[in-house]
């Protein structure tokens, strides 16, 4: 996370534009990528791939409308699947904590659904075999814990992956974003006047500032993640995705000096 400096509008808009040069190959490259049937861990962590390359291009078209506040809460999901990428890319075993935590979700939606008191889950209440669904679902559970998966715990998964870093600078802020935290609710909607009276704004104009962290958050994930994939890689794909993550490294050090921060 950067401090609240001013950006120059030239800087914000190459950093704009190598992004979208850095979703737009990285689309490409994954593209070219391919897993055999049976490697589950190759086949979600394309999957997970798919959603980190979805997620970057809708936060990166909301930025472009101004709409950080909403970027934000895509960025905190994008950084939640880059957690999960990268270890499944240091440890297979990873796949079975996902596959529990896949598992515990359904079994509570099973279970709030034959209490047959909430209208929203009325198709799956009417399901005849939901007694053997909930049933299904437990002994997966039970036979994941028993070859060894351990619960899905967010900040445990970053410190495993190496990026605790990322968790604690931009992951914990984002989240009060994301559960819109008294803090983050003040600093969207309200604005002091002179006469220090409070006003009430419905769209406030994002700083310069929060766009940067934003995109350039974004092109650090998307780097790293299709990176992962490098075996598939030709050499000249190789030493472009090294070109884009030298020009990124060249704008931020242009942005501390800006900033005084160097």
């Amino acid at each position: 996370m950067v401090d609240e400096k001013p950006i120059a509008a030239d800087h914000l808009k190459r950093t704009t534009e190598l992004a979208k040069r850095i979703h737009n190959i990285s689309i490409q490259l994954t593209e070219t990528v391919s897993a055999k049937r049976n490697d589950r861990v190759a086949i979600i962590s394309l999957a997970t791939q798919g959603t980190i390359l979805e997620l970057a291009d809708a936060a990166l078209n909301l930025i472009s409308r101004n709409s950080t506040s909403a970027a934000e809460t895509i960025l905190r999901s994008m950084l939640d699947a880059f957690a999960n990428l990268l270890l499944l890319s240091k440890n297979a075993d990873h796949l079975m904590t996902l596959q529990m935590d896949h598992h515990k979700e359904w079994l509570k939606i099973l279970k709030a659904a034959s209490r047959k008191d909430n209208e929203f889950l009325d198709s799956i209440s009417n399901i005849q075999e939901l007694p053997q669904l909930i049933l299904d679902r437990q002994i997966q559970i039970k036979e994941l814990a028993k070859r060894g998966a351990k619960p899905l715990i967010v900040e445990q998964t970053f410190a495993s992956a190496g990026i605790t870093e990322l968790y604690d600078g931009i992951y914990r802020r984002l989240s009060s974003s994301v559960h819109h935290g008294l803090g983050e609710v003040l600093r969207r909607h309200l604005v002091a006047g002179p006469d220090g009276i409070e006003s009430l704004i419905m769209f406030k104009e994002p700083t310069d500032t929060t766009k940067y962290m934003i995109i350039d958050t974004i092109s650090g994930i998307l780097l790293q993640t299709t990176a992962l994939f490098n075996t598939s890689l030709t050499d000249a794909n190789k030493s472009y995705l090294e070109d884009l993550r030298a020009q990124r490294d060249s704008l931020n050090n242009e942005m501390q000096e800006q900033s005084g921060t160097t």
